[in-house]
């Protein structure tokens, strides 16, 4: 609840407890976010957490950004995505839903 009337984004009640969600962002969405957030933020510690995927599409590749994270974590992204890059808030806010 201390996340929820921090960032006045509602926290859902009914999750298992360890589950983890997983977010996926593309290079620039993660990139655009991560340098406008505090290297000292918990924020910016969930971000780095992210692992990079090489995806190939009919011949076509693309890079993908995957964090594993609480689901309490991903709110705490979603709200500062909000803020500093709507266009991640976007993919985030997908990945939650």
């Amino acid at each position: 609840m201390f996340f929820q009337l921090l960032l006045g984004v509602p926290v859902h009640q009914t999750v298992v407890s360890g589950m983890k969600i997983r977010l996926e962002m593309r290079p620039q969405n993660y990139d655009g976010l991560l340098s406008k957030v505090s290297r000292d933020s918990f924020t910016y510690a969930i971000l780095k957490n992210g692992i990079v995927e090489n995806q190939s599409n009919d011949g076509d590749k693309r890079r993908v950004i995957h964090i594993l994270c609480k689901p309490f974590e991903a709110q705490v992204v979603l709200g500062v995505a909000k803020e500093l890059w709507p266009d991640a808030a976007m993919e985030i806010k997908k990945c939650i839903h």
